[in-house]
């Protein structure tokens, strides 16, 4: 019989700033409290999580976004990706294999939290054949007026043959104080992945200055390659997220949904990511060679 699995919240931080993970669900992240109040969204509960539906702060891995077929070449193999994974409406495979998988805490202290999970099973190698190690680490920070959650995320390649890279997160942010449509969001200038009708790359990208304004009755489902400003913002009257990615994060999706007025989607999505969508398929990932480590890191502050 499988050991119950422990949905107990792991909280970190202070009352200024706490972050709550669910370690053994993904080591997924379902809370970030400034002084009390909430700044991530849960529009699916964890069982839906589980089922492949995102919510809090999920992280997606091998792939983040989409794939453009359930097949695709890495390392002179092709590999089938099975019809049980998440898709999007189109059939597509959507935002990794992850979902619920059971991470194991490291270490622990008041403020920062270490986890780690296997990628050596026979069933995980079947529809990404890397032998591998995830390695999360999470830490809250503090100064008089800024508080940051900081997330690093660690590959280490277990075997000998290079490993494509291509994971991301996708933190659902809200700022509880205002509707949204007054939210004011940040986006840096970068190039725009140019998308077709499945919300996948051509291939081409035009420039996007910035957009730094109310979010009003603006939608995104954007996709950017990123130069070096790489920090997103959103602000109300009271106060300011930032998020920011380190080098390793050279791509973002920016999720800004269609206002339902249902409060459902009263939120803003901006997301990291180490390659483009469709990276897999396309050979865009970066390569890592056996037996070394691939990490990336983004911070969330608020001020």
């Amino acid at each position: 019989m499988a050991a119950a699995r422990n949905d107990a919240v792991t909280t970190i931080g202070n009352p200024a700033l706490s972050a709550g993970f669910l370690v053994e669900r993904g080591m997924l992240g379902i809370s970030l409290k400034h002084h009390g109040r909430e700044l991530i969204a849960l529009p699916h509960t964890v069982e839906a999580y589980a089922d492949g539906k995102l919510t809090g702060i999920p992280l997606m891995h091998p792939w983040a976004n989409r794939l453009r077929s359930h097949q695709y070449t890495a390392s002179g193999q092709t590999i089938e990706v099975p019809t049980t994974v998440p898709t999007d409406n189109n059939g597509l495979p959507m935002h990794g294999m992850m979902h619920g998988k059971p991470f194991t805490t490291v270490s622990r202290s008041s403020d920062a939290l270490a986890t780690t999970f296997a990628f050596t099973e026979a069933a995980h190698l079947a529809q990404f054949p890397f032998p591998h190690r995830i390695d999360i680490g999470a830490s809250i920070t503090s100064a008089p007026t800024r508080h940051s959650l900081t997330i690093s995320t660690a590959i280490t390649n277990l075997g000998d043959n290079p490993m494509p890279i291509s994971f991301g997160w996708h933190p659902y942010l809200v700022a509880p104080d205002a509707p949204r449509a007054a939210w004011h969001l940040r986006l840096p200038a970068s190039e725009r992945h140019v998308l077709d009708d499945h919300l996948l790359p051509t291939g081409e990208t035009t420039q996007f200055e910035h957009f730094d304004e109310a979010i009003a009755a603006s939608t995104f489902d954007d996709h950017f390659a990123l130069g070096d400003d790489r920090r997103f913002a959103v602000t109300t009257a009271k106060f300011a997220i930032e998020i920011d990615f380190d080098e390793h994060y050279p791509h973002a999706q920016v999720y800004v949904p269609p206002d339902l007025g249902d409060g459902l989607r009263n939120f803003v999505c901006i997301e990291p990511m180490t390659a483009p969508s469709n990276a897999l398929g396309d050979g865009l990932t970066p390569m890592l060679p056996g037996n070394e480590t691939f990490t990336a890191a983004f911070t969330i502050t608020v001020s």
